[in-house]
């Protein structure tokens, strides 16, 4: 039985919902799976727990300031135990780590997944994208206008026969509708990383001004995730005098998450760069009505055809979406329909295992 290994971020983001997300998808157990998470964050509670349930062997290591010799040591030390046949690498900078591991072993496989939003990048993650693809099989970019955007900026670095795109997948039997009990309370909820690249000031400002417009409804926010901003946004709201009206709900583990989306009337993603939302598939599975900023990479998770875009940075046009949906229930109807059929039929991780196994294993 092959051995593939996934190696990601150890806090909040995209990578552990993608990772988990592949493993689930191999329903008939055809391969062994194991990770390595490594980071700045603690390793989050929920995916050790996960690994466990999943019987999958994981390492974990805090990242430590400078190259951080030591530990990719220690890493290299614990694939040779593991043997991967195969590797998923979603963080760029451990790419020397698997060089090093391909040279005891060079017939494993290795695919560099880009995660990180274009728009984000420093010269150090330009760098990384430029010199990547004489060290791995394929890189895999999430959206087509990614690597459209990819290629134009590092010109002759760019090789495309090694190019590939996979949208994430997630679990659509996991996240899933759930009938709302008749209420007057409408809950208009965001989950995400709490940074500067996420614009929840914004739609806090948006929801203050839906307070302020005394619509017919008992307004609730619910901001769920967590960073460095997070306290920050704390004292904000309870400066506007808006706490018992914003929940700030903090790290969720999986199932708490499906609740969570279960729970919105409303899904509102404010941010100021994405490369492809996992939040926003989630609230689309969940067959949320979804409205969210404008940025690149933005139509390809939520088609303007089953979701609002407003302008990224403008509270004022995310209140306006907001009120203008709370006052046609008819579209919110359609709207949570054409969000589940979508993310059914495009958003599958089953999709996506399928695709990665294509390049894994061909």
């Amino acid at each position: 039985m092959k051995n593939i290994l996934q190696i990601l971020y150890s806090g909040l983001g995209g990578h552990g919902s993608v990772f988990f997300s592949l493993v689930e998808a191999d329903v008939k157990k055809e391969f062994r799976h194991s990770a390595i998470f490594y980071g700045i964050e603690p390793l989050l509670e929920d995916y050790a727990l996960k690994c466990n349930q999943l019987n999958i062997p994981y390492v974990y290591e805090k990242k430590r300031q400078g190259l951080d010799l030591d530990t990719q040591r220690s890493f290299l030390s614990w694939m040779e135990e593991q043997r991967p046949d195969a590797i998923i690498l979603h963080s760029p900078p451990m790419l020397y780590l698997c060089r090093k591991y391909r040279k005891k072993f060079p017939k494993t496989r290795l695919l560099l997944v880009e995660h990180n939003s274009n728009s984000l990048k420093g010269s150090k993650g330009w760098i990384l994208s430029s010199l990547a693809f004489p060290f791995v099989d394929h890189v895999v970019y999430l959206t087509e206008s990614y690597k459209k955007e990819v290629q134009k900026k590092i010109g002759i670095f760019f090789k495309s026969h090694k190019a590939a795109v996979i949208a994430n997948g997630i679990n659509t039997s996991r996240f899933c509708p759930k009938e709302l009990p008749s209420s007057r309370v409408v809950n208009i909820g965001m989950c995400g990383r709490m940074n500067s690249h996420k614009d929840f000031g914004g739609l806090i400002d948006a929801f203050e001004t839906l307070i302020k417009r005394q619509l017919n409804f008992r307004l609730k926010l619910d901001l769920a995730g967590d960073g460095p901003d997070r306290s920050r946004l704390e004292d904000y709201v309870q400066s506007i005098g808006l706490q018992k009206d914003v929940t700030f709900r903090g790290l969720l583990g999986e199932a708490e998450l499906v609740s969570f989306y279960q729970g919105l009337n409303i899904y509102a993603h404010s941010t100021f760069a994405e490369t492809m939302s996992t939040s926003v598939m989630q609230a689309l599975a969940s067959g949320i009505p979804t409205i969210a900023s404008s940025v690149s990479g933005m139509q390809l998770v939520l088609p303007s055809s089953i979701g609002v875009h407003v302008e990224p940075g403008n509270s004022t046009a995310m209140c306006n979406a907001i009120e203008a949906l709370l006052s046609n229930r008819q579209k919110q109807e359609q709207m949570a329909m054409q969000s589940r059929s979508y993310a059914m039929e495009n958003l599958s991780n089953i999709t996506s295992w399928k695709q990665y196994l294509q390049l894994l294993f061909p």
